[in-house]
């Protein structure tokens, strides 16, 4: 499955890298509080991020896609018919030590497979994206 935010995420790590020197991305082993998304739950999450200033949103292929610019910040959230909902997954480009991370985040209410299946589908774009990156800072 072709994820929404492929193209959003990208330009955030490529105005990190115009930031930063930053010659490669990589998946970032993020500490606990890393991967821990801080709501109690995907509707509070919206709520939340709905709130807050700088917070620009959109709707791509049914996904709700907050972008936190300030922070280099995609909330990807599940429309009502995909297997995982509700869900969200927050992605963070973080430039450190002259490269670009992908920090990741997974917030899953459904069942263990269909949440599981979720992680790994943007795993792969994830991954996908660091091979982007490596290509074009050579």
């Amino acid at each position: 499955m072709k994820l929404p935010t492929r193209a959003a995420l990208w330009k955030i790590a490529a105005a990190s890298l115009a930031v930063g020197s930053a010659a490669s991305a990589q998946q970032a082993n993020p500490s606990p509080a890393g991967r821990k998304i801080e709501y109690p739950s995907v509707a509070v999450a919206l709520e939340a991020l709905r709130g807050q200033s700088g917070v620009d949103f959109s709707l791509v292929g049914g996904w709700t896609i907050a972008n936190d610019r300030a922070n280099h910040t995609l909330w990807s959230f599940a429309p009502a018919d995909h297997p995982a909902y509700p869900a969200v997954v927050r992605r963070t480009v973080v430039p450190r030590d002259g490269q670009i991370f992908i920090e990741m985040g997974v917030l899953c209410q459904a069942q263990k497979a269909a949440c599981d299946r979720l992680t790994a589908e943007f795993q792969a774009e994830n991954e996908k994206i660091r091979e982007a990156i490596r290509r074009n800072a050579r």
